[in-house]
């Protein structure tokens, strides 16, 4: 749960960040640093919000580490279901039969 305190700092950081929507040159109007602005700003609700947005539609395939954003080619590599081998592994896994196949002959 959050404190009344933690409600009124985040309301404090998104007025702060409304009034640098667009780049003007000028240090973050959140937190102060010269760095970055506002909408790049950690202490903004909104950025931390987009950004555990993005990490958890973010698909990894821990056979060949590769990395999806979009859901559509994460179906592709991955499957239709759990109980399917991702692509990666169905190509090592036929690869590996018909060397064995060219072996045995």
């Amino acid at each position: 749960m959050f404190t009344r305190e933690q409600y009124h700092k985040a309301i404090k950081s998104l007025n702060a960040g409304m009034t640098q929507l667009k780049p003007d040159g000028k240090g973050c109007s959140i937190c102060g640093d010269n760095g970055h602005q506002a909408w790049q700003c950690l202490q903004n609700p909104l950025f931390m919000m987009q950004q555990t947005w993005s990490a958890l539609t973010v698909w990894r395939c821990f056979h060949c580490n590769a990395i999806f954003t979009d859901e559509e080619k994460a179906a592709e590599h991955f499957g239709d279901s759990s109980s399917e081998l991702p692509l990666c592994s169905r190509s090592i896994i036929s690869l590996l039969h018909s060397t064995i196949r060219r072996l045995c002959d």
